[in-house]
């Protein structure tokens, strides 16, 4: 393993990641790809409140957000913003998984594609 490779695999194990989501089968998917990418720390949140209780028991480094959850997701969002996280740093979930695929050095292409 690459000295590169061995630092990336660290920083995930140690990333703390909370999935708010409320869709099972998107759920799967999300969790099945960070475990397979390396992040150790995953949380789940089915709706926003206990993802809110989450935020304050985990103090997760990467949140991944359903928007689609409708108000709830919306109002999850303002919260952490006015209230939890004010630099908050807002990225599509594609641009995310290209970065992260970047920095572990290619291997994970795969996991995505297939």
């Amino acid at each position: 393993m690459s000295c590169d490779r061995k630092i990336s695999d660290e920083r995930f194990a140690s990333t703390k990641v909370l999935v708010v989501n409320d869709d099972h089968g998107a759920i799967r998917f999300i969790l099945s790809l960070l475990s397979a990418m390396g992040f150790r720390n995953i949380y789940h949140a089915a709706n926003g409140a206990t993802g809110l209780d989450l935020i304050r028991a985990k103090a997760p480094d990467i949140i991944v957000l359903d928007w689609d959850m409708g108000l709830d997701g919306q109002r999850f969002l303002q919260t952490v913003r006015k209230f939890l996280m004010k630099s908050l740093s807002l990225r599509p979930l594609e641009e995310c998984l290209a970065a992260v695929i970047e920095v572990a050095n290619e291997p994970w292409r795969a996991v995505l594609s297939g």
